[in-house]
């Protein structure tokens, strides 16, 4: 018992004399440094890289790869924003300070599917002229998603702002949309997409 107690001590003389030693300022600072260069590599070699496609082969697919330059040149994300968790808490954080009502509104358009199923296509009201050679945005939500979240409302402003004709388009069973057929939602499916060119 009499060397446990000993052995304690020590310990506790030790974790003593280790928090004197990390609680000097330059011991801080050095650290902090540390991190941040750590942090700043990580960004540089792990998160800035050129993106991987994983698409499945078609005329439209490789036409919009082809003259899509965003999609080869290297993904820089903000470098305080560095990853999904970051931004998502960042997100809710900045929901705490931002109007909930942008006052769009909408006309919603339902496009039937050739297996039974609809989608569902909302086309913002924007005080913008229209024209025939007006190009298209087509915004997908996330998934819980749709017209009412702040982040889809500030995207339909911006490019609307930006001369473009913004629409929203709506998956199957998301946003409000009936689920008519027991399927789910996929994001992948461009024959879905393509069901809704009007």
């Amino acid at each position: 018992m009499k060397d446990y107690c000993q052995y304690v001590c020590a310990a506790f003389d030790m974790s003593s004399s280790a928090l004197a030693f990390l609680s000097q300022p330059r011991v801080i600072c050095a650290i902090v440094i540390l991190v941040i260069t750590a942090y700043i590599l990580h960004y540089l070699l792990v998160k800035c890289a050129s993106l991987t496609l994983h698409y499945t082969h078609s005329e439209l697919n490789d036409f919009i790869i082809s003259n899509t330059k965003e999609l080869h040149a290297v993904y820089r994300p903000t470098i305080y924003l560095a990853n999904g968790n970051l931004q998502t808490a960042f997100s809710s954080f900045m929901d705490l300070f931002s109007p909930k009502d942008l006052g769009i509104e909408y006309k919603r358009q339902l496009v039937p599917l050739p297996d039974g199923g609809q989608m569902s296509i909302d086309w913002p009201v924007v005080s913008v002229h229209v024209g025939a050679a007006t190009p298209i945005v087509a915004i997908f939500s996330g998934l819980t998603g749709g017209r009412d979240d702040q982040y889809v409302a500030l995207l339909v402003r911006s490019a609307a702002r930006k001369g473009y004709k913004p629409v929203l388009v709506n998956h199957r069973g998301c946003s409000h949309t009936p689920l008519l057929v027991r399927l789910k939602c996929d994001r992948v499916d461009t024959e879905v997409l393509l069901c809704g060119q009007h």
